[in-house]
């Protein structure tokens, strides 16, 4: 029988006055008492002070004001404040069920050191359910690929970390990237575990799609460099067989024909004819052999492997060369 644990909960809050209330009250409200909550202020210019200091005389309830830095350093500096065996991140503008700390604790044990649920995804008109395409089970962390593909590897909400892993093993989220560090610090708390991940595909998390003053909006002028480091460091995961390295060779690939398609829309000529050099030096026999082999191992369907083996190379030449002359 576990002990009664601290589980740290990390909200950043950046001009979040329509919300900051919503989203402290529903984790003031959760079953599972044992709670040390964490507002940072990320030097926001509306209430969310005054929302806040409603709050301020409650134990369970830590208030950090900083001067605006970005909600990369408001949530490390809400890591190194914590005292929990366990962290969660609540982003300011969301707000999660009523049982959501205790599912997530009565499913991590000595064999699991991630738990993660579904989420609900809130617009202005309705309530999306957004179940994971998995099954709750259990996995390992081998199986990186399918966290990938199934969309919940990217964002630190809807977990549950070991607070020791994070603290002894220096994971931080990356300040000079403003896109993707929510993946880069996953992907290096993945690198550090030993145990198992567990699934729990029940919608416990509400995530709001309307404020654009979130700091869950993100910006895409850094891309090149935020793909940059998550592929040097999948490359440094290390896995046990061809199969499995395969699959970190595909996220890598996905990440940069998603950073190219995010350039294209943006008109990024210099971003492009980087590009292009770099493709013509991947586009040799070794990156047609790991595709092939990719698709003998069924990590990609036909679709995928024609669209990397030739229809994406020939279709961005063409398109380039017509649209900014630049080859």
């Amino acid at each position: 029988m576990k002990k009664n644990e601290i589980v740290s909960i990390i909200v950043p809050a950046y001009n979040a006055e329509r919300t900051i209330n919503r989203c402290i009250d529903s984790i003031l409200k959760q079953s599972y008492g044992n709670l040390e909550i964490i507002i940072i202020n990320d030097g926001s210019k509306d209430s969310t002070e005054e929302k806040c200091m409603k709050y301020i005389k409650n134990k369970k309830i830590k208030y950090i004001r900083i001067k605006n830095s970005g909600v990369s350093n408001a949530r490390n500096i809400g890591i190194e404040n914590s005292t929990g065996t366990y962290i969660m991140f609540v982003d300011s503008d969301d707000y999660i069920e009523k049982n959501m700390v205790e599912r997530l604790y009565d499913n991590i044990n000595e064999n699991v050191d991630l738990v993660i649920c579904s989420k609900n995804l809130i617009t202005v008109n309705e309530k999306i359910s957004e179940k994971i395409d998995i099954a709750s089970c259990t996995l390992k962390k081998e199986n990186i690929i399918q966290l990938y593909r199934a969309k919940i590897l990217n964002p630190p909400y809807c977990k549950l970390y070991r607070s020791e892993i994070i603290k002894n093993k220096s994971i931080r989220f990356d300040i000079s990237i403003s896109i993707g560090e929510d993946l880069l610090f996953n992907i290096l708390y993945l690198k550090n575990i030993t145990k198992d991940i567990k699934i729990l595909n029940e919608n416990l998390y509400n995530y709001e799609k309307i404020n654009t003053n979130s700091l869950s909006v993100r910006y895409y002028s850094n891309m090149l460099e935020m793909k940059k480091k998550i592929t040097d460091e999948l490359k440094r995961y290390e896995l046990d067989t061809e199969e499995k390295e395969l699959q970190l060779q595909l996220i890598m690939f996905d990440l940069l024909f998603s950073a190219v398609t995010n350039e294209l829309k943006n008109k990024n000529r210099n971003f492009l004819i980087r590009y292009i050099n770099g493709y013509k030096i991947i586009h040799n026999q070794d990156f047609n052999s790991q595709i092939k082999k990719m698709k003998e191992y069924k990590l990609m369907s036909d679709k995928e492997y024609k669209i990397l083996n030739s229809y994406f190379y020939i279709f961005f030449i063409i398109f380039i060369r017509k649209k900014y002359r630049i080859i």
